[in-house]
């Protein structure tokens, strides 16, 4: 298994993150929430605000959300998706990033709204 996500597998720009917040579809559950924009193939961008806890706390986050995406990667919709996670006092487990992921695979047909 590949343990980093290629650039073409993530969104890097400004303006693709700008682009997805206003164009995209909303999806939150678990206290992750995602928007989602079609694309071409799956694209991973991570905006893990500050008040979700320290960078230890931020950088483990964004480090299971790279490796569930990963994992289910031709599961997911072709869609560029940035995750936001709100402020919480336990970290989320490597179990509820992986139902969420397995959620926006199941809701894919809301990007053809």
């Amino acid at each position: 298994m590949e343990h980093t996500l290629p650039r073409s597998k993530r969104l890097t720009r400004k303006e693709e993150f700008t682009r997805v917040f206003a164009s995209g579809n909303k999806v939150s559950r678990h206290g992750l929430t995602a928007w989602l924009s079609p694309a071409p193939r799956p694209r991973l961008g991570c905006a893990i605000p500050r008040a979700y806890g320290n960078a230890v706390m931020r950088n483990r986050l964004k480090r299971r959300l790279r490796a569930v995406f990963r994992e289910l990667y031709e599961q997911l919709p072709a869609a560029d998706i940035v995750i936001s996670a709100s402020a919480r006092k336990e970290p989320l487990s490597y179990h509820e990033i992986d139902a969420f992921f397995r959620h926006l695979g199941a809701s894919s047909p809301t990007l053809d709204q």
